[in-house]
């Protein structure tokens, strides 16, 4: 079982369900791993389901660019 502080909402799962749609693993991964590794460094401050859609719309934007990089 995770923390208080570590879980992840059941409205912030299923906005992420939403938002990481087309993700693969290891983007999925990403998001998590460095989700954890925001919430680390911000002690007492936000809540992870807050830092966790702030990554994952960080990373489809990422992955919007590295396509359109790949389509030109």
């Amino acid at each position: 079982q995770l923390e208080v502080e570590l879980r992840v909402s059941q409205t912030a799962a299923a906005t992420l369900v939403r938002e990481t749609k087309g993700f693969s693993f290891a983007y999925l991964k990403e998001l998590f791993v460095g989700s954890l590794a925001q919430w680390m460094v911000r002690p007492g401050g936000e809540s992870m389901d807050k830092i966790l859609l702030a990554q994952s719309r960080l990373l489809a934007g990422q992955m919007k660019t590295e396509k359109k990089k790949g389509d030109a």
